[in-house]
């Protein structure tokens, strides 16, 4: 009974190296997370823009094939040097990847703006309805599906996948 009586009554801790070593821990962490912080290691991440993007098939004013392609929402999504537009169809069994240049009357799609993909001279380009009038060249054939890539060039992520089907 006397020694329970000496146990209950002791005011030492359990063991003073562990005391030490979770204090020593403590300050090790608590210095690491300020080092972050002060020198920027977490760093902002970029992102693609996001925004909600619909295509489909469309027909110039001169009956030749094209895509529109709507801003539905979401944030503006710079075309140019900021965004790689690419599209891609089979053709006789190959595979056609082109990089579609914007005309220079287009730097941007916003919520609300209708742009079209349309074949000018042998050349797939991005630009309003205005720029795509008055040529009769086609996208693509009828009864081809195209895929429309936008891709942020920045971040290297995906913006808009788009499937087009052509009847």
């Amino acid at each position: 009974m006397h020694k329970l009586k000496e146990l209950i009554e002791r005011k030492e801790a359990v063991s003073p190296v562990i005391g030490v070593i979770l204090m020593v821990a403590i300050t090790v962490i608590l210095a690491a997370v300020i080092a972050a912080f002060v020198f920027g290691l977490g760093g902002e991440v970029e992102s693609a823009p996001q925004a909600s993007l619909s295509a489909s098939a469309a027909t110039t004013d001169e009956g030749g094939n094209a895509i529109a392609l709507s801003h539905r929402g979401g944030q503006t999504v710079g075309l140019g040097d900021e965004t790689r537009i690419q599209l891609s169809y089979s053709n006789n069994g190959s595979t056609i990847n082109d990089n579609i240049a914007s005309t220079d009357d287009v730097d941007s799609i916003s919520v609300g703006d209708t742009l079209i993909v349309f074949e000018d001279d042998g050349t797939i380009e991005i630009g309003t309805v205005e720029d795509s009038e008055e040529t009769d060249g086609n996208v693509t054939e009828s009864g081809t599906t195209v895929r429309l890539l936008l891709i942020d060039t920045q971040t290297d992520q995906l913006i808009s996948d788009q499937n087009i089907r052509f009847v």
